[in-house]
C-alpha cells in the first residue's frame, strides 16, 4: 500500500524533515548518480548527488519527478514526489499484509494520520501501488 500526503511547503527543510525521519540516507548521501527522470518524459538523466538533484525539484515549481529511498526500520519504502503543481508529495509504502498474513490496514491507517500531523496537512491518502503521479491528480490542482 502506498500513502501520500500532499505538504503546504516544497523545501528543502520539509525534506530533509522527512528523510530524517523515514529514509536510511547511508548509501544515498554519498552517491554522485543520482538520476531523474521527469514525469511523463521516456528520457531521464544523471543529476548528480542527492543534494544537487533536490536543488534541481525546488528550483522550478513545475518540475515534476519522483525519488525513492531505503527506509529506516521497520522499512517502509519512503518517496518524495515533485509535483508538476508545485506541491511535494511525500510517500510511504507499506506490505499490504504482515508476515502471518493479517491486513495492514490500520498500521497504514496510523502512518497517514502520524505524517499529515507531523507535516500540517489535512491532504493525504491510501492506495494500492499507486504510483506517485497518479496520486497527485487524486489531489486538486490548487490545494493550498
Amino acid at each position: 500500500m502506498d500513502i501520500y500526503i500532499a505538504t503546504r511547503e516544497r523545501t528543502l527543510t520539509c525534506i530533509h524533515r522527512f528523510l530524517s525521519a523515514y529514509a536510511d540516507l547511508t548509501e544515498d548521501a554519498v552517491r554522485d548518480d543520482f538520476e531523474v527522470r521527469p514525469t511523463g518524459s521516456p528520457e531521464g538523466f544523471i543529476s548528480g548527488t542527492l543534494a544537487t538533484t533536490l536543488a534541481y525539484g525546488l528550483a522550478q515549481a513545475d518540475r515534476a519527478f519522483t525519488l525513492y529511498f531505503h527506509g529506516q526500520p521497520p522499512n517502509y519504502r519512503p518517496m518524495l514526489y515533485f509535483s508538476p503543481h508545485g506541491r511535494l508529495l511525500l510517500g510511504l509504502s507499506v506490505e499490504a499484509s504482515t508476515p502471518e498474513g493479517a491486513s495492514n490496514d490500520a498500521e497504514a491507517e496510523h502512518m497517514l494520520q502520524r505524517l499529515k500531523a507531523e507535516f500540517n496537512t489535512e491532504y493525504g491518502l491510501i492506495a494500492f501501488e499507486l504510483p506517485p503521479e497518479e496520486a497527485d491528480e487524486e489531489f486538486p490542482p490548487h490545494l493550498f
